[in-house]
């Protein structure tokens, strides 16, 4: 999933269209609503993708005072707190193996026949399951299917720990809005 914001007039093939995934997007977001509220408010749906947007002047006037930021610095630093909070999040239980680090049948119950037979079983595409372990991902020590959304390990990052935020990012979204003559959030 991601967000593809595009250009209501653009004046060249920069400004029409700006993609970022919702791992780059949120994070892009909130920035540019923190820094910049009094221009980023005319937009009431930043973290949707319902065709909410800004207008050429507001798209101008966003773009400038980002790029003060660029020029600043504080983006940079931005992004290095970012950084240095996401390094901060601990890993957390497994939800695919209950943090045990093997995987149980039936523990993804989604009464969906391709993922309720995945986890512990291979799916051909053709309505047969074969177990796993005819394919030799079972230890051979104990016969437990390692996790495979944990490699094991019992303990995975949070989804809160897959955002980013780079400087590159904001600088190329800048480059969008001087050229998009307004823009909406697809």
């Amino acid at each position: 999933m991601g967000m593809d914001v595009c250009g209501f007039k653009p004046r060249n093939k920069q400004g029409e269209y700006f993609r970022n995934n919702v791992w780059y997007w949120r994070p892009l977001a909130d920035y540019v609503c923190e820094v910049a509220p009094e221009i980023t408010s005319a937009c009431r749906h930043w973290q949707s993708n319902d065709g909410d947007g800004l207008t050429d002047a507001d798209s101008v006037a966003l773009a400038d005072a980002l790029q003060l930021r660029l020029d600043s610095g504080e983006t940079a630093e931005w992004e290095m707190i970012f950084a240095s909070e996401k390094a901060k999040i601990p890993k957390e239980p497994c939800r695919g193996c209950g943090g045990t680090g093997t995987r149980a049948i039936g523990l993804f119950e989604t009464r969906d026949p391709f993922f309720d037979k995945a986890p512990c079983d291979v799916y051909d595409g053709t309505g047969t399951t074969l177990p796993i372990g005819l394919f030799g991902t079972d230890n051979p020590v104990d016969g437990k299917t390692p996790c495979r959304a944990c490699d094991g390990a019992g303990q995975v990052y949070p989804a809160d720990a897959y955002y980013g935020f780079k400087v590159e990012n904001v600088a190329s979204f800048v480059a969008f809005l001087r050229q998009c003559g307004g823009f909406g959030i697809w």
